[in-house]
């Protein structure tokens, strides 16, 4: 059926008319195509069975029953809360390309053989001779002690060709679950954060991409020809309704810091690419002690110690966390994360 707005393509991400066919694939409403992007997909799924069996790739439209890895090491099929709580899921989407050598099977081969179904391996149209590898929803405990395949498939890659972190062409994206957050004043200081702290968190990841940029006004949905005056706070982007009962705009553009286009999940974009597995796990624990660090944040913290503006207090509270954060802590003081918040003042 039509829409009354206007709506971007999940593949070539460019707006399509109102008046013509969105088209879901798969089953899953947060994938939407125009009509040309729809007919390659609808082909590309005709043969990702084939692909898949040939090369251990499936297409870019491929999408698996979503599996969820849990704490204690079990794998449920739904996000399943303890004692009341969901604890946070994050799933790991990380583009590779094979730089020295031909045959990219041979490293889709190997992970598909020892990953124990937690990855899986997708076509992208920015990788030119590669693939993403894409995790199923996961908590950080899982991956810190029970995802030591994952570990060794990243070292395979990096022992064979692949590279990651010195490419054009290769993202590193961590969604996270939005049925984690305890309220929406949780999800509300978890977002500001981010926006808020560009220059660190550039610092911290070790790039600056048009693909994930810092820009708070377009996140909030204040696209073309929108007032500032009409701008909705980020409460109400997280709530969905204005205080005046009206619904909030939907995302017009995805290439953010946080994607929040997705039905279930932020996108958090802002991280270079790495196979090397110490470099993910500091990137997930900076993911997870921010969820944490924003849940017992107090008004006051905010107001007073510029807690939702600064690294400092963030860095602080994760190194009351014993060695929960290691990795994150290692890599924000080795990158000296500290001093690129006070350059510039």
């Amino acid at each position: 059926m039509p829409t009354e707005d206007l709506g971007y393509c999940d593949r070539c991400e460019y707006e399509f008319e109102s008046t013509r066919q969105i088209n879901h694939l798969h089953g899953d409403s947060s994938n939407q195509y125009c009509d040309d992007c729809y007919e390659q997909e609808l082909e590309e799924a005709r043969d990702s069975e084939y692909q898949s069996e040939s090369t251990g790739i499936y297409s870019y439209s491929y999408k698996p029953n979503t599996m969820f890895y849990n704490s204690d090491g079990t794998v449920s099929d739904r996000h399943r809360p303890v004692n009341g709580v969901y604890e946070l899921m994050m799933g790991i989407e990380l583009e590779t390309e094979l730089v020295e050598g031909n045959y990219i099977h041979t490293g889709a081969q190997y992970i598909n053989n020892v990953s124990d179904n937690l990855i899986y391996l997708k076509e992208d149209c920015s990788i030119s001779h590669g693939f993403e590898i894409v995790s199923h929803p996961m908590t950080l405990n899982y991956l810190q002690n029970h995802a030591k395949r994952y570990e060794q498939s990243l070292d395979f890659l990096r022992k064979n060709g692949y590279r990651a972190w010195k490419t054009s062409t290769c993202g590193l994206h961590i969604h996270v679950s939005k049925k984690s957050f305890v309220d929406a004043k949780h999800e509300m200081k978890f977002l500001y954060f981010i926006f808020r702290n560009k220059k660190t968190l550039i610092k911290f990841v070790g790039r600056q991409s048009g693909y994930s940029r810092f820009d708070l006004d377009s996140f909030l949905g204040n696209g073309p020809g929108r007032d500032d005056f009409d701008k909705p706070t980020v409460m109400e982007v997280v709530k969905g309704v204005r205080k005046n009962g009206d619904y909030v705009p939907g995302a017009y553009e995805r290439n953010l810091a946080v994607n929040r286009s997705n039905e279930y999940t932020h996108e958090l974009r802002i991280f270079r690419p790495s196979l090397r597995f110490t470099t993910v796990l500091a990137y997930t624990e900076f993911v997870h002690c921010l969820f944490s660090y924003a849940q017992v944040m107090t008004a006051n913290d905010a107001l007073k110690n510029n807690a939702l503006t600064s690294f400092a207090p963030l860095l602080e509270y994760a190194k009351t966390q014993g060695d929960l954060y290691q990795n994150f802590i290692t890599r924000a003081i080795n990158r000296n994360v500290l001093k690129a918040e006070t350059e510039g003042e």
